[in-house]
């Protein structure tokens, strides 16, 4: 028997080789009835023996097609492809069939090996090699290649270091070999710090620090903003996180929230926004976002907005703005029913914020006083009646010229036009009056007269003419002007004067013995003062102008005095005089005429008999000596003397008496008148 060794060849030649000397064997045996060898289950050559005489000489140089050589090969002791030699020099098990260098493998490995499963992924070695994974990493398999069951320690192994064991990811549905697919919940096990400083969601906040601050390390809009620690994804930063339209990376140049989805800057928005935040009110006017943008309104400012498209109830930011800046807020002008976009309707004890610039500048009641300033003033800046004038910088306009600040019944506007001072209201023409006037105006007395506003206009009389009045309206006390007036011009002011309306000269009347004198005061029944009287406002003048008295009247303007001295013929008679009194300072004068009617009594003489004795003209006779002419001593001058004389006795002219001569003694007597 012949013993014949093969070199070592190439794993493929091997591979062919063994092919053909197994169809060889087959044909040999068949034609020489010959018995091969066989190579063991453990990959070891067993020699082939083989009884017959060497092959002919023709098949010199072709040994190594003769199938009953003995073929030798270096054993691969563990089956699993690597020689035993190999494992030596690679310093592997040579009897593990798991311990091998997997690009040494140089030989067919074992059925049993093929089966098993080295890395305990539960991936056949033999699946593993046609996948093209490694039967020796127990993280590197096709999951759904899995053919025989994982070992423990695999299952409790976690490939992808997310901190879930695999076994666990298999139950979840999750996939072992992708770290940041996992039930965050559910690990159980130290993540890989591989995983800790991946940035899953790609938020550019790392997983690590992403448990550590209790946010989402797979949800790439939950994490701290101030916690970015890595870059962002692209992906990140085209997101739009709060749905605003504007995308993170652009928010965060910006320096807004990309998780507030009101914080943004509207001009910005590059991207679609969400329903979500179509749906929402951000600045709390009322109108949706979406509302907004189609009106092009601006869906942050709570004063830009259609009132029209209110379809919620308006809050946040809204009520505490102040839209139209009159220093009252929204909500509290809601509370007040006044309007929230009206900067001029508003209640003034409401203000709470500082008023606008605008609303500061501005002029609500129209009065020319601006609203700042009559905050500073104290008055009103809703009342066009209540301002400083002092402090007016703006022209009047508006409410005030269609005010009446003085109740007059004239408008402010009519009164400038007139001329008129608008907050008097005693200082206004008459005609003007195209409004009711107040109650305080009607009960009031412009002129002073007693007669009240309103008992003027009724009467028809000038409520501004204090010489214009009924006398039977007076309700009032008349004014210390008016009592210094003379409304009739007779020069007797109206407190003094009885008919201050009319100049009046009263009839007056006296009497007197005949042929004496008699003063009578004339002015002292009249409207009119004499000129010693310090009330006078004037300068009385008294003359006669009528009347039957033939004797001789005077006046005295000073006193009021007139006197009269009427004729013997007037004795024992009426007579009048007519005077005439005038006020001569106005022009024309302010006369009256009146008359004094003066009873002239009867002539009253008592003579009383005389006594003489003597002879021719009797010395010191005269018979008026002891006469009277109305109880005083009767001279020549008052009285007619008449007598006739007689054969005796004569009674001169000067009423002395004579003896006729050749009268003889005796008594005798003489009668005279």
């Amino acid at each position: 028997m012949e013993n014949i060794t093969f070199l070592k060849l190439w794993n493929t030649i091997v591979r062919y080789f063994t092919a053909t000397v197994f169809f060889l064997v087959v044909g040999l045996v068949s034609s020489f009835g010959m018995t091969p060898n066989h190579i063991s289950a453990s990959g070891n050559t067993d020699t082939i023996s083989n009884t017959h005489i060497a092959l002919p000489s023709s098949w010199n140089g072709l040994e190594w097609l003769n199938p009953f050589y003995e073929i030798s090969v270096d054993p691969d002791c563990d089956g699993d492809g690597v020689t035993c030699k190999q494992e030596e020099q690679d310093g592997t098990d040579p009897n593990d069939p798991c311990d091998f260098v997997l690009e040494h493998q140089d030989c067919t490995p074992s059925t049993a090996w093929k089966n098993s499963d080295c890395d305990g992924d539960g991936v056949t070695n033999q699946k593993e090699k046609e996948d093209g994974t490694d039967p020796l990493d127990p993280c590197d398999l096709i999951l759904e290649h899995q053919n025989c069951s994982a070992s423990n320690e695999w299952k409790n192994m976690d490939c992808d270091g997310d901190g879930v064991t695999n076994e666990k990811e298999k139950e979840d549905g999750t996939d072992p070999f992708d770290p940041c697919d996992l039930i965050l919940e559910h690990q159980n096990c130290s993540p890989s710090n591989e995983w800790k400083n991946m940035d899953c969601d790609g938020d550019g906040v790392t997983n690590e620090k992403e448990k550590e601050d209790g946010t989402d390390p797979f949800d790439p809009c939950d994490l701290i903003l101030e916690h970015q620690n890595c870059s962002p994804s692209n992906e990140w930063k085209n997101m739009d996180c709060d749905g605003d339209g504007v995308t993170n990376e652009k928010e965060k140049e910006d320096g807004t929230n990309p998780f507030d989805p009101c914080d943004f800057i509207p001009e910005h928005q590059n991207c679609t926004p969400s329903e979500e935040w179509k749906n929402m009110d951000c600045d709390g006017d009322g109108v949706t976002n979406g509302d907004e943008k189609e009106d092009g309104t601006n869906p942050l400012d709570p004063c830009d907005y259609n009132p029209d498209h209110v379809t919620l109830p308006q809050s946040g930011d809204y009520l505490t703005a102040d839209c139209d800046g009159d220093g009252v807020t929204n909500e509290d002008e809601e509370e007040d029913g006044t309007d929230p976009n009206d900067a001029c309707d508003f209640v003034l004890d409401s203000q709470t914020v500082d008023p606008s610039s605008t609303w500061n500048a501005s002029d609500c009641d129209g009065d020319g006083v601006t609203n700042e300033d009559e905050k500073e003033d104290g008055t009103d800046p809703l009342d066009p009646c209540d301002y400083n004038p002092d402090h007016i910088t703006l022209p009047q306009s508006g409410d005030y010229l269609t005010a009446d600040c003085d109740g007059d019944g004239v408008t402010n506007e009519d009164e400038e036009e007139d001329g008129t001072d608008p907050n008097d209201a005693c200082d206004f023409v008459l005609d003007s009056q195209t409004v009711d006037p107040s109650s305080t105006w009607n009960a009031s007395d412009c002129d002073g007269d007693g007669v009240t506003n309103e008992d003027e206009k009724e009467d028809g009389t000038d409520p501004l003419d204090p010489c214009d009045y009924n006398p039977e309206s007076i309700t009032l006390e008349p004014s210390a002007e008016w009592k210094e007036l003379d409304c009739d011009g007779d020069g007797n002011p109206n407190d003094k004067d009885p008919n201050p309306l009319e100049a009046t000269a009263v009839d007056d009347s006296g009497s007197t013995p005949a042929l004496t004198e008699v003063a009578i005061n004339i002015l002292e029944n009249d409207d009119y003062l004499p000129n010693n009287d310090d009330n006078n406002l004037g300068v009385t003048n008294l003359s006669r102008i009528g009347g039957t008295a033939a004797g001789v009247v005077s006046f005295d303007a000073d006193t009021g005095i007139m006197t009269y001295a009427p004729t013997e013929l007037e004795s024992n008679s009426t007579v009048t005089v007519v005077y005439q009194v005038c006020n001569v300072l106005p022009d024309p004068n302010v006369c009256a005429s009146a008359t004094v009617t003066i009873e002239v009594g009867a002539n009253t003489i008592d003579a009383v008999d005389d006594s003489y004795t003597g002879n021719g003209d009797i010395a010191d006779s005269d018979v008026l000596s002891n006469d009277t002419l109305n109880g005083e001593s009767v001279t020549l001058s008052e009285v007619t003397l008449t007598s006739t004389p007689t054969d005796e006795l004569t009674i001169n002219t000067d009423g002395s008496v004579s003896v006729n001569p050749g009268t003889a003694e005796g008594i005798y007597t003489i009668t005279y008148t």
